[in-house]
């Protein structure tokens, strides 16, 4: 048996042909990180007791999906930042539509269509008054100041009526080429700050022009 001496530590140990004894094994364990016992992550790292970024870091290796999660939740929220909608100046356009000089209210679906020189589609659903107000990105809120086309859409139910795929089983009651900004001849500049009141006029011929103020004579 030897025994040896070392600060305040005294440690007494059988000699075998194949090492230390278990109790010597034990006890070096202990002795390994002094600061393990007041310190469990200072085990790993002996200076996360006296320094904060150290326990940091320590505690990183503890959660590693943690920083990932933060990571993808701050590009979402960039992402939806850098995608939010820039929206472009807006001013009322509303007004009546009249077909051979009568409200347009004999058609079950009919609408008008504003189409900028840049900027979203306004449209709106024509009322048994032949009245309508158009909408953009919300309900009401006008459409895209600056120049545009206007088109107007009309027809009602006929599953008889063979046409384009797109408007098959229904029937215009107004000339179809009101139904395309190209080809329909009505054109507008919605003003900024305006009320912007207009009157849509139509013809069975074919024919169209814009007005602008209220109360229409029918």
């Amino acid at each position: 048996m030897k025994e040896s001496t070392g600060g305040n530590s005294r440690l007494k140990f059988h000699e075998s042909a194949t090492g230390p004894g278990p109790r010597v094994v034990e006890t070096l364990k202990e002795m390994r990180n002094p600061l393990a016992e007041r310190n469990p992550l200072a085990e790993r790292n002996p200076l996360a007791e006296h320094n904060p970024l150290a326990e940091l870091v320590v505690r990183r290796n503890e959660f590693p999906e943690f920083p990932s999660r933060i990571l993808a939740i701050l590009l979402l929220l960039a992402l939806g930042i850098g995608c939010g909608r820039n929206t472009p100046d807006m001013a009322p356009l509303r007004g009546k539509v009249l077909y051979d000089n009568r409200p347009l209210a004999h058609a079950q679906h009919a609408s008008v269509l504003f189409t900028p020189e840049a900027g979203r589609l306004a449209k709106g659903k024509i009322g048994p008054d032949g009245s309508f107000e158009l909408s953009t990105y919300s309900d009401g809120d006008g459409a895209v100041v600056g120049p545009g086309k206007l088109a107007v859409t009309a027809t009602v139910d006929d599953p008889g009526t063979q046409s384009e795929n797109r408007y098959q089983g229904v029937r215009w009651v107004i000339p179809k080429e009101f139904g395309n900004g190209d080809t329909s001849g009505l054109s507008y500049e919605v003003k900024a700050d305006e009320d912007n009141f207009i009157t849509i006029r139509l013809t069975s011929d074919g024919q169209g022009e814009i007005s602008e103020g209220d109360n229409p004579e029918f």
